[in-house]
């Protein structure tokens, strides 16, 4: 099991050109370890109703992978949960809203 250093070290040598081993094994693989951790709680967010630091630092890992090329089609149910209720939340709607434009 790869650590969170390691992980972040795999994102990085991804920025520029993101593989098809980083889009269709790494991002899966690395959703399906935070589904199982989202899934124990009602949620949305990992502690179920409260929103915690971690919740951001997961949604922020989300949206890089998004951004360099991996598919959030990989979201499972209780992430995709997660994923949603943070995408509707006015202040980040908002920055997303200004980063596209």
């Amino acid at each position: 099991m790869k650590t969170q250093g390691q992980r972040k070290i795999e994102w990085v040598k991804n920025i520029a050109n993101a593989t098809d081993h980083f889009k269709n094994e790494f991002a899966p693989n690395y959703y399906s370890l935070l589904e199982g951790f989202y899934a124990q709680h009602d949620g949305p967010y990992l502690l179920g109703e409260r929103i915690t630091y971690a919740d951001f630092a997961i949604f922020q890992s989300i949206h890089n992978n998004t951004k360099i090329g991996a598919s959030s089609a990989f979201l499972q149910d209780a992430l995709a949960r997660f994923k949603a209720a943070f995408d509707a939340r006015p202040n980040i709607a908002a920055y997303l809203a200004s980063c596209d434009a």
